[in-house]
């Protein structure tokens, strides 16, 4: 007979689009000890579930909830999710990414509530600041920004490798007038959050803010290709470069074998990885997708490997 489920340590990863918040991840899973079972339930703004295949490859039970917010629909995405990954990997962690869009403030409430009480420990939630942003209010200004800021218990300034002086600063400046005292500020460079930052508690309440207002809206598509689909590399990070949407990721078959394919204000980068579901590109932009930008993404594909 199987034992209850009880006190699984629960992280929140929150940051906005583009931050990093699935390379932090992928540090934390590195560190993780032998000996423990850890599970991920990823949430994607798109349909097409990029990033819980990247995930799946390094040896943790992972869960997607694709096509929007996992807190919509009076919570149920959310609960059925957690139910049935608890069930299915018995985890003695859960790490939750939200979408880069997403209201961590609702997927906290729903994940206090009495059904989940001794099942569920919640710890700190984590936020991630890119500082090359903070002078955007596009950013600053957005509901869903300030809510992630408002309800975590670390403020962790990523990629600061990529940031000037005058970045640093403007984040410096930002915790100064938006930081509760509650808060623990910390910087890292490419995600590289330790395991002992999971094991930090909860501290923050979450009141019981009905809703957020609508802040500047971003349209989400997301195409599947034929998997015997293969594309030619260069054009396809050519179409990438001159859309230049707000965010795009992909894993696609293309003439140098399957790529997944990370953009981000206006940085490409591209990495072999070895996965079963290809062909998939999600994008995630200010602008609505237009059928002729995908009609030139077709014209990536490679003529000599297309069947």
């Amino acid at each position: 007979m199987k034992h209850p489920i009880t006190n699984v340590a629960t992280n929140l990863i929150t940051g906005f689009l583009g931050v990093g918040k699935t390379t932090a991840i992928l540090s934390l899973l590195h560190s993780k000890p032998e000996h423990e079972r850890w599970a991920v339930l990823v949430n994607e703004a798109g349909k097409t579930g990029i990033d819980g295949s990247v995930i799946d490859q390094h040896g943790v039970v992972t869960r997607q909830i694709p096509g929007g917010c996992m807190c919509c629909a009076s919570g149920a995405p959310l609960q059925a999710a957690v139910t049935r990954l608890l069930r299915d990997a018995r985890p003695q962690r859960l790490l939750i990414e939200p979408s880069g869009i997403g209201h961590p403030r609702q997927i906290l409430r729903m994940l206090a509530q009495p059904a989940y009480q001794g099942v569920l420990q919640l710890r700190a939630t984590l936020c991630l600041i890119d500082p090359r942003v903070l002078n955007e209010r596009r950013y600053t200004s957005h509901p869903i920004f300030k809510d992630q800021v408002a309800v975590a218990d670390l403020l962790v300034a990523n990629k600061i490798d990529l940031c000037t002086p005058q970045q640093l600063g403007w984040f410096d400046e930002f915790v100064r007038q938006h930081a509760h005292p509650a808060q623990t500020i910390e910087r890292v460079s490419h995600g590289r959050i330790p395991g002992a930052w999971l094991e930090r508690p909860q501290v923050h309440p979450v009141d019981n803010t009905e809703g957020l207002p609508a802040g500047h809206t971003f349209y989400t598509d997301s195409r599947n290709f034929p998997q015997d689909t293969v594309f030619d590399h260069s054009r396809l990070t050519a179409w990438i470069e001159q859309l230049n949407p707000e965010r795009l990721k992909a894993i696609v078959k293309t003439n140098l074998g399957t790529r997944f394919i990370n953009y981000t204000r206006g940085t490409l980068q591209s990495s072999p990885i070895s996965a079963t579901k290809t062909n998939r590109i999600e994008i995630i932009s200010t602008t609505r997708t237009r059928q002729t930008d995908w009609l030139t993404a077709d014209r990536a594909i490679s003529p000599q490997h297309a069947v």
